[in-house]
């Protein structure tokens, strides 16, 4: 006969350490604000290394990404900012995907600390290791307390810095690889369009010749930046019927004998939709074979409109330019001073150092703390991610880089430095116009530092303004030029900012109430002597214009310095542009954009610049 067993235990008890870090998770939620952090936090979860994910929201509640987090109880009364980190932690920090976030929280005080657990952390964790636990502290900067959002803000940027290193990995060299693969199979589905009748071949070849024209001359620039190896822009042609005509756009190289109008051979598949997610060509089309033959010219400048002017947006050209080259370079120290340990309100930077710390230290930190994949070579490094680090980090960091290279260490990997704010190609452009000089000098100050910020604005010191202003724009018109000249030599009449005896008088107008503002006057002065923009104060008793008497918005023909004058139009311009990374650069793209986007719209319109 058979026994029954019996169990004489009881169910396993919770750990001892449950109590506490439950309430340590719950005191932690209370602190985090919920209009930005999206928790999915478990207590006494038997998951390994995590407690669960917190997900960033931005103020209109779209998600910009999720970090992990290891949950932990300190008590400051005791003295302690550290906590002792198991090895395996560590491990699973450094090669997990997302970034993981350590928060300690003080149940006393009520508050919680955090480190991010990059690569700095555990690297500088492991040197110090003796046995299966070392300590990690937290910085005093970095704090939960239930007022300020500064958390939210830093864990966006390890969340972007992160997205970057993952997703956004040499982007354009990824593109054109998609691109020469592409081209090859190119080659095997389409042929030759030499069966096309005369004269829808005709619609074509003008069509190709507007669209090389546009990118060969008028906007060279956007396709030397875009693909800067190829010679011309070709037409592969999926489907051509009596009511549409479907194509694809691919870029020819140099020395390729690749003909530039194709179609796909009888009888061949081919998913379009799917090789245009996969980046491997220009442009997916579909257009009535009608508006087609009617107007190519239109067709090609309405094809690039978009494409050009998203560019344009994004990206800022290089301007041959003293001023415009200090402005961007002290922009770019100002924002990462900390990375190259210089003081933000010096007037001098020592270019030797700045090129050092770009070119030398962070390659090299960079190179001996990344895990690669065999046969990789290339990788980038987010200056953003230094920024976050504390003076000890970076000192101890950037030290042991030095040290390696005073020891003969060759990096291993080429690295590619990029920042999320500033244009690391043009900050290596003006840096190489500085060549033989020792040091940086400041031309005028801007930005959030000297002003303060957006909301503050009645607190702006008048002149401190005034002085900027002064500077800023007595450069502004010849900066303008040149950039005009420099990028778009084929449209500079085009875009020019002001035509022939226009100039502008730009007020500085501040109230008692603290509201200050920018009004541009525009004016056609029988005059060839004054300078293109005069800049003044509104209350100036030497202003050029007295706004008092433009109250009458019908007649504004007026005396200005002595000579007959007219104003064309006044507009008024908000100072934000003051708080921006680079305040010309800003204003360029302002007015320069609009004028090339009112210009391809009047080539949408009118289409056939050539007179076919």
């Amino acid at each position: 006969m058979s026994k029954e067993r019996k169990f004489a235990i009881t169910p396993a008890p919770y750990a001892a350490s449950t109590v506490p870090e439950s309430k340590s998770i719950h005191l932690l939620l209370g602190l985090l604000e919920e209009r930005y952090i999206k928790s999915d936090i478990k207590t006494s979860d038997k998951v390994p290394n995590i407690d669960g994910t917190i997900e960033i929201t931005d103020a209109k509640q779209v998600p910009q990404g999720k970090v992990e987090v290891q949950i932990k109880t300190i008590s400051r009364k005791k003295g302690t900012q550290t906590h002792q980190c198991h090895g395996d932690f560590l491990a699973y920090c450094k090669l997990g995907i997302l970034p993981v976030i350590l928060i300690a929280v003080d149940a006393e005080s009520k508050i919680a600390y955090w480190v991010n657990m990059d690569e700095s952390v555990i690297e500088d964790a492991e040197s110090r290791a003796v046995g299966e636990t070392v300590a990690i502290s937290f910085p005093d900067a970095n704090i939960i307390d239930g007022n300020s959002l500064e958390y939210v803000e830093k864990w966006t940027a390890i969340i972007q810095g992160r997205r970057e290193k993952v997703y956004h990995y040499d982007l354009l060299k990824s593109q054109l690889e998609s691109v020469d693969k592409f081209l090859v199979e190119l080659s095997e589905k389409f042929e030759p369009a030499v069966t096309l009748p005369p004269y829808d071949l005709i619609s074509i070849q003008k069509f190709l010749d507007c669209l090389n024209y546009i990118l060969d001359y008028e906007f060279k620039i956007v396709k030397e930046s875009i693909y800067p190896n190829y010679w011309k822009i070709g037409i592969a042609i999926i489907k051509y019927e009596s009511d549409a005509i479907n194509f694809i756009l691919y870029p020819v190289k140099y020395a390729d004998s690749k003909p530039l109008i194709m179609k796909l051979k009888k009888g061949v598949e081919y998913d379009m939709h799917q090789e245009f997610e996969n980046d491997n060509f220009i442009m997916m089309v579909g257009r009535s074979r009608a508006k087609f033959n009617r107007d190519p010219m239109g067709v090609a400048y309405e094809l690039v409109d978009s494409e050009i002017v998203k560019f344009l947006k994004k990206n800022d050209l290089p301007i041959e330019d003293e001023f415009i080259s200090l402005e961007y370079l002290f922009g770019f120290i100002e924002r990462y001073h900390s990375v190259f340990g210089f003081d933000p309100d010096d007037d001098t930077y020592s270019i030797e150092k700045l090129q050092h710390v770009l070119y030398n230290l962070i390659p090299v930190y960079k190179s001996r703390n990344v895990s690669a994949a065999p046969g990789v070579t290339d990788i980038s490094a987010t200056i953003d991610d230094y920024e976050l680090w504390g003076p000890h980090v970076i000192s101890s960091s950037f030290g042991k880089a030095q040290e390696a290279i005073d020891h003969g260490y060759i990096p291993q990997y080429k690295v590619t430095v990029h920042s999320r704010h500033y244009n690391m190609k043009l900050v290596r452009y003006y840096l190489d116009g500085f060549i033989g000089k020792k040091v940086l000098k400041r031309k005028y100050r801007f930005g959030i530092r000297q002003f303060g910020e957006l909301h503050n604005r009645q607190n702006w010191n008048n002149n401190s303004l005034l002085e900027s202003l002064a500077v800023f724009w007595g450069e502004f018109y010849q900066i303008y030029t040149k950039y005009v000249e420099n990028n778009f030599p084929c449209l500079k009449d085009e875009l020019r900012l002001l035509k022939e005896g226009q100039i502008w008088v730009v007020l500085y107008v501040h109230l008692d109430n603290g509201a200050k503002w920018l009004e541009i006057y525009s004016m056609q002065v029988n005059r060839t002597d004054l300078p293109k923009i005069i800049f003044s104060d509104f209350a100036s008793p030497d202003a050029p214009i007295d706004r008092s008497k433009l109250s009458n918005h019908d007649n504004w023909d007026c005396m200005f310095l002595n000579a007959p004058a007219r104003i064309k139009s006044v507009k008024a311009c908000s100072l934000d542009f003051l708080l921006d990374v680079s305040p010309t650069y800003y204003l360029i793209r302002s007015f320069a954009n609009k004028k090339i986007e009112a210009y391809l719209n009047r080539r949408i319109k009118a289409g056939d610049p050539f007179g076919y």
